[in-house]
């Protein structure tokens, strides 16, 4: 059973998912009182579980005591956690649509997406510079607007992606850039470690849709672009040694889509890491001219 917040139902941004999640078919949301956390999420791994527990915030939010202090007592709970099963995110709102951030004409809602991304690049900072080293690491998964919440809390209950084949390591004599482009770095020392520069960036490297407000990618793309299928590239800039070449690219295709191959009725979620793994290749090649 998950669980949802009531206290979500004084906060306008949100009120209106509450309900929305309530009344999904098959009764697999609660609302109650939850201390630390505004939604828990109950997902199976295997023969086990993790509980996902998520702070919904937007722009009104960042730059508070308050904000900051929920934030640490969430990561406290979920450290001091001896069965090691809890796990925190951020969910953030680039858009909210409410009336306190324009009056409804473009030049009001140019302002909301300001202030959005104003207050997306402040928490991050804000995380960073904490006295606790610790909040550095929890994720920030942007989103639109908070109507795409339950699609995103959808993306979050799917099963991850099967692991590629470990790849052979790198000849000792051979340059990096001497191999031919179909060969794999061996898997990184860091492939366990959280870092927070992919993680957070990944949602942003996209291009928008002709007359569509901006809408990052989907966690669940984001989670195939960070591994385990790309797993032995632990930042960005290793990621991007894709980028460069055709069969680079072809291979990003091949694993986003490929993710939903197992599921025959899943051909609208396959349509849709296909369009996200063309506006991930676009936004490389209109920033660096790969």
């Amino acid at each position: 059973m998950n669980l949802l917040s009531s206290n979500l139902r004084q906060r306008s941004a949100w009120a209106e998912i509450v309900a929305q999640l309530l009344h999904q078919p098959g009764g697999r949301w609660q609302e109650t009182e939850l201390e630390n956390n505004d939604i828990t999420l109950m997902i199976p791994r295997g023969g086990s579980y993790t509980v996902l527990r998520l702070l919904l915030f937007s722009a009104v939010d960042v730059g508070t005591p308050s904000t900051m202090q929920r934030v640490g007592e969430l990561d406290d709970l979920c450290r001091e956690d001896r069965s090691q099963v809890s796990e925190a995110k951020i969910v953030y709102a680039l858009e909210t649509g409410t009336a306190e951030s324009g009056n409804g004409d473009s030049s009001g809602e140019e302002k909301e997406k300001e202030k959005g991304l104003e207050g997306y690049m402040k928490l991050q900072v804000d995380l960073l510079s904490t006295q606790q080293p610790s909040l550095s690491s929890i994720p920030i998964l942007p989103i639109s607007q908070p109507t795409d919440l339950p699609s995103l809390l959808a993306s979050l209950q799917q099963p991850p992606p099967t692991p590629a084949p470990t790849p052979a390591p790198l000849p000792a004599h051979a340059h990096v850039h001497h191999l031919p482009h179909n060969y794999h770095h061996p898997p990184s020392l860091y492939q366990n470690s959280y870092i927070p520069s992919r993680d957070t960036l990944l949602p942003l490297c996209t291009v928008r849709s002709r007359n569509q407000p901006f809408r990052p990618l989907s966690p669940h793309s984001v989670a195939i672009l960070s591994g385990p299928i790309f797993i032995n590239f632990p930042g960005l800039r290793d990621l991007l040694e894709l980028v460069e070449t055709g069969e680079g690219k072809d291979q990003i295709r091949t694993a986003m889509v490929r993710a939903f191959d197992d599921d025959d009725d899943n051909g609208e979620m396959r349509e849709r890491a296909r369009v996200e793994a063309e506006k991930f290749l676009a936004f490389w090649e209109h920033e660096f001219g790969v």
